[in-house]
């Protein structure tokens, strides 16, 4: 039998505030965190946020500080683990840890594969994982996950998998990402950036997403070693699938079949067949969201949908983790946040509250969906 998933740790950081409370006091108020800018070169993030102090170890500091946006993903991982408790009563070789990345991660390491810690070991495509494991001694698995977008959902997976098969007993799973080194703005589609900096999911005035960062961290334990803390909510379905073999380009288009896929999987593992809202992608591009909107449609037609990159810009990788820690707030406070007016595409409609609404929150689904074809879906209920 396998070993029950709970969440008993969450925190999150992005352009809505310091902290996941501060976060979803700002969401409630329907703000946008996120800063408007005409050019992504240079491109830092909103407010407080640029102003993080640094958390970095000082074993890793000489070499990370010189390698610039990296050493920020850093801070961005510490000052969020930072806010959490990570002294377990487990064996240090029983926790894992998995960071869900962008490519833009990768591409920044290639160029600086020279780069040495301080005890001479070479700075490594896992050091986002290994940062952690480091500075806390978590001696257990330690990856950091690339799916584009859906890096999130992809490390929830690889880490539920690991404690349903009894090989960890802790994982701490994170996303993170900062918005002025991930595009490679040749690779990116016409419709991908919003000329108009805002971005307005499943709307007809809807021109394409505005790139924002900041870091999520959820703490996941098995069953037996949860009984001895706060329970916060239960993993009870997930799915990542990949369908860059039915696009002609994987690097930018949508399939409506990824998103049906994923949802279907995740429904189907967690033995429900409606949540009480779903948290779309809804990333504002001309491609995406008529796409998720009919995949909603199909399976799971008159449920509540969210869309919250609408107040945090697209965070990327660090976007599910961010979103979930959010959805958690919402769910402990029975508060279905509001999301504004918004003028649907006839025929792309889904279920939106335009204003905040109480309500018991039993469970929700989040979507994912990456460049490279990856999707992700995942299914959270209270306990």
């Amino acid at each position: 039998m396998k070993n029950e998933v709970f969440i008993v740790g969450y925190e999150s950081i992005s352009p809505l505030g310091l902290s996941v409370k501060q976060q979803f006091e700002n969401l409630l108020k329907q703000k946008k965190g996120y800063s408007t800018f005409k050019e992504i070169e240079g491109v830092r993030l909103h407010g407080e946020l640029v102003n993080i102090k640094n958390f970095l170890d000082e074993r890793l500091s000489n070499s990370l500080r010189k390698i610039g946006s990296q050493g920020i993903l850093h801070n961005y991982l510490l000052y969020v683990a930072n806010n959490l408790n990570f002294k377990f009563e487990v064996n240090p070789e029983r926790i894992g840890v998995f960071v869900g990345i962008s490519s833009g991660d990768h591409e920044l390491m290639e160029g600086i594969s020279n780069v040495r810690f301080d005890n001479g070991a070479h700075l490594c495509l896992n050091s986002l994982s290994s940062v952690l494991s480091r500075k806390y001694n978590l001696q257990g698995e330690s990856n950091s996950v690339s799916q584009g977008c859906s890096s999130g959902i992809a490390a929830i997976t690889q880490a539920c998998r690991a404690i349903e098969l009894r090989e960890l007993d802790v994982a701490i799973v994170a996303g993170v990402d900062a918005p002025y080194k991930i595009f490679n703005i040749n690779s990116l589609s016409g419709d991908a950036l919003s000329k108009e900096n805002t971005l307005n999911p499943f709307d007809l005035k809807r021109d394409g997403t505005v790139p924002s960062g900041g870091c999520g961290i959820l703490i996941l334990m098995s069953e037996p070693k949860a009984r001895k803390y706060e329970k916060y909510a239960k993993i009870i379905g997930y799915s990542s699938v990949n369908k860059s073999s039915l696009l002609e380009n994987p690097s930018t288009g949508i399939i409506r079949d990824g998103y049906i896929s994923s949802m279907k999987n995740s429904l189907k593992m967690a033995k429900i067949s409606k949540p009480s809202f779903i948290v779309a992608h809804a990333t504002g591009t001309i491609s995406n969201d008529p796409v998720e909107a009919e995949a909603i449609s199909e399976v799971l037609s008159k449920t509540p949908v969210c869309c919250l990159k609408k107040f945090t810009g697209h965070t990327m990788s660090a976007s599910s983790i961010i979103e979930i820690s959010l959805c958690l707030e919402a769910m402990k406070k029975g508060i279905l946040p509001g999301m504004g007016k918004i003028d649907f595409e006839k025929g792309k409609e889904v279920l939106v509250n335009e204003n905040n609404r109480k309500m018991k929150i039993n469970s929700f689904i989040l979507n994912s969906a990456g460049f490279n074809g990856a999707y992700g879906s995942v299914i959270i209920k209270a306990v």
